[in-house]
């Protein structure tokens, strides 16, 4: 399942489009939802195959408010 949110000041609103999103939740993806996300935010594939592990601890990686490139967070 794939939800999106735009972010508040103190809040996350769900919103249907992911152009107005600023948080992309991904809940066991399918196949075809990986690929989708992958093509809209430029994550590889392999990195959210990678997430999907069980034994994945939780991280971040390219987390920097001072560009437009999508940043990855994993939690369990």
């Amino acid at each position: 399942m794939i939800a999106y949110y735009a972010i508040g000041d103190d809040n996350a609103e769900a919103v249907p489009e992911p152009s107005n999103a600023g948080w992309i939740e991904l809940t066991a993806p399918t196949e075809d939802e990986i690929r989708q996300i992958s093509a809209q935010c430029t994550i590889s594939v392999r990195t959210l195959h990678a997430v999907l592990d069980s034994q994945e601890d939780p991280r971040t990686a390219g987390l920097d408010p001072n560009d437009d490139i999508p940043g990855l967070i994993v939690l369990r």
